[in-house]
Parts: C-alpha cells; sequence; structure tokens
C-alpha cells in the first residue's frame, strides 16, 4: 500500500464536524469515536501504544496491510521527533558554548548592581552538600533548603511568569523553546536572589557592542574555513526603507551560504548629490570583502541582478580580485519575466482566481 504522511490520509478514519461545529475523530474499524482532530491519540488507538494519551485500543481485527502502513507511519514520526531533538539538543550546546565565549571576552562591568554577595550553589544540591556557616559573616545570607531544592509550586510560578513576559511585551510563543531563551533559564539557576539584570543603557551599549563583534568573529572564521579551496562568493541587492537607501553585502562560503557583513547607508552620500553608482558601491564592497580575503585569493563568484550600475561594480570588484566571475542573479530576473507574463488578459484572471481561493478556509467533509 502507499505511504501515507498523516493517519488522516487513510481511507478508514474520518474526521467531521459535528453539531457544536467542532472537529470530529471517528475510526472506520472499530467506530469509536474522539472529539477533535488528535494525530497521536488516534495512533495510539491504531496500535495500542500505552502512554499519557491513556486511550482505548481498537477492538476490531485491522488488515495486515493497513496496520503494516500504521506501524510504518508511527516509526517515521518518532524517527523525525528524535531528529528533532537531536537537533534542537546540538543548537542549545552551540548556543551554550557561544555564550561562553562571550562571557569570557566581555569584562564584567565595574558598577555593583547586588547589594549582598551570596554563595551560589550549582543546581538540585543536595542537603547533606549544605553546610550552614557557623557565623554568618554580616555581607552573607545562611542559605535555606527551599532555596535550593526543586519546588513543584515554585516551577509553576515561573511558568506563569514566562508566558506573562511573553504575553506582555507580545512576543513569539515560540520564545518559550528557543535555544537562547532556554540557556538563560538555567545561568539564572548559579546566581543569587538578589541579582539585578543590565540595564537598558548597557544591554544597548557595551553588551551588544561586544556580542556583535564576537557575532562578526564567528562568522569570519566560518567563512573562511576551507574558503582555499571552495572559495568564497559575494552578492547584495539594495532596497530603500523607510526613505533610506540601503545596500546589504552577504557572503557565501563552504559552510555558510549567507552571512550578512554589513549594511551601506546611503542616506548621507545622496543628501548631497551622490548616487548609487558603480564606483560608490565597489568602493563599499571592496574594504568588507579585504577583511575576510586580504591577500584577494578567497573570492572567485560575485552575484548582482542586471541593474547597470551593480553590474558595473561588480566588474570594478572583479579588477582588484582577479579570480572573481561576475554573474547575474537569476531571482530577479524570473520575478520580472514573469511580471509581464501576467499581464496578459487570461493569465490576470487566473491570477486573480488563485489569490480570492488562497484565502479560503475549507471544513473537512
Amino acid at each position: 500500500m502507499p505511504f501515507i504522511n498523516s493517519v488522516f490520509d487513510c481511507d478508514r478514519q474520518f474526521l467531521k464536524t459535528s453539531d457544536d461545529g467542532k472537529l470530529e475523530w471517528t475510526c472506520g474499524w472499530c467506530q469509536f469515536s474522539l472529539k477533535g482532530k488528535n494525530a497521536t491519540k488516534v495512533m495510539c488507538h491504531l496500535l495500542g501504544i500505552k502512554g499519557k494519551q491513556k486511550v482505548k485500543r481498537c477492538s476490531a481485527k485491522i488488515p495486515q496491510a493497513y496496520y503494516a502502513r500504521y506501524e510504518d507511519l508511527n516509526t517515521r514520526l518518532n524517527k523525525l521527533k528524535d531528529d528533532k531533538e537531536g537537533m534542537k539538543s546540538t543548537i542549545l550546546d552551540k548556543v551554550e558554548k557561544r555564550q561562553e565565549q562571550m562571557t569570557q571576552s566581555i569584562p564584567p562591568a565595574k558598577r555593583h548592581r547586588s547589594s549582598i554577595s551570596i554563595p551560589t550553589l550549582p543546581p538540585f544540591t543536595t542537603v547533606e552538600a549544605i553546610k550552614t556557616p557557623t557565623k554568618p559573616s554580616k555581607n552573607q545570607v545562611q542559605t535555606k533548603i527551599s532555596g535550593i531544592c526543586p519546588n513543584v509550586e515554585a516551577a509553576h510560578a515561573l511558568d506563569v511568569k514566562v508566558a506573562d513576559f511573553i504575553h506582555s511585551n507580545s512576543l513569539s510563543f515560540r520564545l518559550a523553546s528557543d535555544a537562547k531563551f532556554i540557556a538563560m533559564i538555567k545561568a539564572a539557576r548559579h546566581v543569587s536572589y538578589s541579582y539585578v539584570p543590565p540595564a537598558r543603557r548597557e544591554i544597548g551599549g557595551r553588551l551588544l557592542e561586544n556580542s556583535y563583534m564576537e557575532h562578526m568573529k564567528s562568522m569570519t572564521e566560518t567563512l573562511k574555513r576551507d574558503a582555499d579551496e571552495f572559495g568564497l562568493s559575494v552578492y547584495g541587492d539594495g532596497a530603500t526603507i523607510v526613505k533610506h537607501p540601503l545596500t546589504n553585502v552577504l557572503m557565501g562560503g563552504a559552510y555558510t551560504a549567507a552571512a550578512l557583513m554589513d549594511i551601506i547607508d546611503a542616506t548621507k552620500h545622496m543628501a548631497k548629490g551622490g548616487k548609487k553608482c558603480a564606483k560608490y558601491l565597489a568602493k563599499k564592497y571592496m574594504p568588507i570583502m579585504e577583511t575576510v580575503d586580504p591577500t584577494h585569493n578567497l573570492f572567485d563568484l560575485c552575484i548582482f541582478d542586471g541593474a547597470s550600475n551593480v553590474q558595473k561594480a561588480g566588474q570594478i570588484i572583479s579588477v582588484k580580485f582577479p579570480k572573481v566571475t561576475l554573474i547575474h542573479g537569476t531571482e530577479h530576473v524570473g520575478s520580472l519575466f514573469f511580471n509581464d507574463v501576467l499581464r496578459e488578459d487570461c493569465l490576470g484572471i487566473l491570477k486573480t482566481f488563485t489569490r480570492i481561493v488562497s484565502h479560503i478556509d475549507y471544513e473537512p467533509i
């Protein structure tokens, strides 16, 4: 039988809208039904998987061909889940490693944000490992067991505070599973309760500058890795955003396809009567390229759209970087081509029809 990507793709699993307007699933083998559309519960029902779902197993005898199809789907979904978890763990390790490097490269602030000094302990320290000082000094506070051992109520309170923080600041709900957010929560376990987060000026000043420098250092190292064998490419495009004429500078290598190295703001240049001509763009691009390739031997490809100014800028760049080959970016050309084609009356009707039906929400039959 053909593979299925969802258990609801099977012709023996039925979804319908109930009288109250909500979806309801019915098993085509035993007529067991559940409210809602939950693929995990359906899979547990069909294969008899015991777990947190606690769903009744299918009482009918499922044909072997269908059962093998469900097992194959379950295996593929579990593998996909494990791959995602592995990828998440890898990203978290990389984030923690990079933040550790940033922590070592950024000197601590001169001012003291905490009024008292409290010795910190590793998370989930056992009671036997806690040594209460007999005579606490003036600047010390006796450590309490409740502040170290896991606390279910405290975990729930933290969940509420995290959710309220995300909701109140109109942030994406996915922030709670972001690797950097998780790394921040882990780091918070090792500081005292008197810790005060850095002020906005420090975040937007010293910490931001050092974070940027560390990121650019890491990005440059990634670009240079094996560049003598695989070469480097430079590309970019211009756009006017809120009356600011901007041009981005991107680079690609063997291990990164898009590294944003700089954004050129030509506002002051054009206010003086200048233009984003080939000479101006080439003068802006080449110093940035030289920070990665000072010997002019690594860059071998330059990609711009069909505009005459950027094409001439690419030719100037190829003089200073002799290995560079200048080519046209196909995406921009393709966009212009389809823009002209879709002006035909018959295709214009099709375009309007597609725009209308793409905004219709279909209900399962």
